[in-house]
């Protein structure tokens, strides 16, 4: 194991998903009640696996991503992980599992600085990157809490 998966400690990551389900439906997107209006869509690489911009409604300024790649397994989708935060230029992100609602994600890290401006999660087979993109930001842990509440209400 590398250096910097030591520094993430990859081997202490859950060995098996807290989440029953895996995949997050493509259809899943954050509704206006957030106060965002859905800009684009765009396909990634991956089957089943997106990203969508959203803007502030009213503030042309703040715009956010919310990329979905659904993996074949909880182990793939931490692999994808651990590869994302070792192509981040920061040596470390702190880890904040434990500061997200218990069971919705199973491994979390935010931005440099401590702050919800840059969320990055596992969660079953996915993992979720919810980042700022604008020229200003926003705190991204409301907008994870309702992504969780419509991945929720898709797949009950």
């Amino acid at each position: 194991m590398g250096n910097r998966e030591q520094t993430y400690g990859f081997s202490s990551w859950p060995a098996k998903s807290a989440v029953v389900k895996g995949d997050i439906p493509v259809n899943c997107r954050l509704d206006a009640r957030q106060g965002l209006l859905h800009m684009v869509r765009y396909a990634m690489p991956y089957p089943k696996s997106y990203e969508d911009v959203y803007q502030a409604e009213g503030d042309k300024d703040i715009r956010i991503s919310v990329k979905v790649i659904n993996c074949a397994s909880y182990t793939e989708a931490k692999k994808q992980l651990m590869q994302d935060l070792l192509a981040c230029s920061a040596y470390s992100l702190p880890r904040v599992t434990d500061q997200i609602a218990e069971g919705t994600y199973d491994v979390a890290y935010c931005a440099a600085d401590n702050s919800a401006r840059a969320i990055s999660a596992v969660r079953g087979n996915a993992v979720i990157h919810i980042h700022n993109i604008g020229i200003r930001d926003m705190d991204l842990s409301p907008v994870y809490q309702a992504f969780e509440e419509e991945i929720l209400s898709r797949t009950s």
